[in-house]
């Protein structure tokens, strides 16, 4: 699994729960045991499309389209150019895969040299749900896209390396806006989440907070979050590693190290832990999320293994 880093070049390189019931405020979801999804290899993101099918991205390149029945549709490896990273769907229903091509660097650290391969470059490639290609390039000043998702008609990308959310417009071929306020990445993670009126929450692991901003980046604030033993708190090294609004408005929030998967409501309070969620990656590895127009919740483990988490009362 990927693991890049912080800030700084060289640290970037040398470096279940319980079911207890916060409050009230936020919905009580549980595993939905019905759907069942194997997957051949280790899933690096998933992106929901209109029809509320599941786009995963696979560690091998290949592409895989579910239904919400957990049926695999489809499957696919197209040409990507370099290592695969992400998938965002246009509300078209168009794939965007995200890429990163590789250099061999070499750099010094505490007196010591070293070399590694670290993403330089993002690439993208559009395809229509068939597969079929529509258009590739690069994504100029973007390094890698560990996240990537559409607000309206622009693509706002996780850029890692430079620890910088980045506002793209392909039409237009150029970063229109950027920014890194409040966020601070830790294990190479870094995942954020795009709400139906174009606001942004970001999962600022290092700092133990959500972070939230207006839809043009430009207006940044800390939502909520502290590192802590309580159950509206952060816990382990760094965390969470994954966020989403859901259609309720209510805030979903995923933890690695143990695995914990937790709904807040609407302001980030009265967490509801989930129950029923087994440990689903080990160490610092980011934990996939994708969410339907239901409310419907999907993760992926680090052994290809997608479950689905709905409201209790409306598992199908």
């Amino acid at each position: 699994m990927r693991k890049f880093a912080l800030p700084a070049l060289a640290a970037m390189f040398l470096g279940s729960a319980c079911a207890v019931d916060a409050g009230d405020n936020a919905p009580q979801y549980g595993v939905d045991n019905s759907y069942k999804v194997q997957l051949p290899s280790v899933v690096l993101y998933m992106a929901t499309d209109p029809q509320d099918n599941i786009w995963a991205l696979l560690q091998n390149g290949t592409v895989v389209e579910i239904a919400p029945s957990g049926k695999q549709l489809k499957a696919f490896t197209p040409k990507l150019e370099g290592r695969p990273e992400s998938i965002a769907t246009d509300s078209k229903g168009n794939l965007t895969l995200l890429s990163s091509r590789l250099k061999l660097v070499d750099f010094k650290y505490n007196g010591k040299r070293f070399k590694r391969t670290i993403p330089v470059q993002a690439n993208y490639l559009i395809l229509d749900q068939s597969g079929k290609e529509l258009k590739r390039g690069e994504l100029k000043g973007v390094m890698t896209a560990s996240a990537a998702r559409y607000s309206k008609n622009i693509l706002v990308v996780a850029d890692n390396i430079q620890s910088s959310l980045i506002f793209y417009d392909l039409a237009a071929d150029k970063i229109i806006n950027k920014t890194s306020k409040g966020i601070r990445l830790c294990c190479g993670i870094f995942d954020f989440w795009v709400d139906s009126d174009g606001s942004i929450l970001v999962a600022s692991l290092a700092a133990f907070k959500v972070l939230s901003f207006n839809p043009s980046g430009e207006e940044g604030k800390e939502l909520f979050g502290k590192r802590g033993p309580d159950l509206d708190d952060f816990h382990g090294c760094c965390n969470p590693v994954s966020v989403a609004r859901l259609p309720d408005k209510s805030i979903v929030t995923v933890e690695k190290d143990t695995t914990r998967i937790k709904i807040y409501d609407p302001q980030g309070k009265h967490a509801k832990v989930i129950e029923g969620v087994r440990e689903l990656v080990k160490g610092c590895v980011h934990i996939p999320l994708a969410v339907d127009s239901k409310g419907n919740i999907y993760l992926a483990s680090d052994k290809g293994a997608v479950i689905r988490c709905s409201k209790k009362g409306a598992e199908k």
